[in-house]
């Protein structure tokens, strides 16, 4: 069954088996949550500007919270209401075109670089700054993916790096 809920190109998709939702993001700037059951818009964020990236938390059932990526990274967040508010986490990053999310670490990749937030401390604690140089007159891009729980896999270009991150844990006693 196809069902129109877009005006433009969609650019991500996500799909949230725990809770059977759908979301996708728009060059016509909204990200719409649709319910995959029974294919009914239960939500619909209106942002006014072309969203490249979406990613979920992994608890979304729960939470209801969502990223967007586009020339700002933003967190938004559902209300008792059902609405959206949002939060803007970051801007002057260039175009967000990936983003990740695992607990409460987010890695988003943009044209400019890839960047770890701890959203728990509103903290960045690690970036990679995308090379200068051009490959046959392609500009480089960036590929994310987690290999475990605590590094994740950055590719670059021609090269592959690999950022580890720890949890310190504070122990009082």
């Amino acid at each position: 069954m196809s069902v129109l809920r877009h005006s433009s190109t969609i650019n991500d998709i996500v799909v949230c088996t725990k809770s059977n939702s759908c979301v996708t993001c728009s060059n016509d700037g909204r990200v719409i949550i649709t319910n995959v059951s029974n294919y009914t818009v239960t939500a619909k964020l209106v942002l006014n500007r072309p969203i490249i990236s979406i990613s979920l938390d992994p608890f979304f059932p729960r939470s209801g919270r969502l990223i967007t990526g586009s020339d700002k990274i933003e967190i938004h967040k559902r209300k008792f209401t059902g609405s959206y508010a949002g939060d803007v986490i970051s801007v002057n990053d260039g175009i967000v075109s990936n983003i990740l999310w695992r607990n409460n670490i987010i890695i988003y990749c943009s044209d400019i670089s890839v960047r770890m937030y701890d959203l728990s401390s509103n903290v960045y604690f690690g970036v990679i700054h995308k090379p200068v140089i051009e490959v046959n007159n392609k500009s480089i891009t960036f590929s994310i993916m987690w290999g475990t729980n605590d590094n994740l896999i950055v590719a670059i270009g021609m090269s592959i790096k690999v950022m580890i991150y720890y949890v310190k844990l504070n122990y009082f006693g």
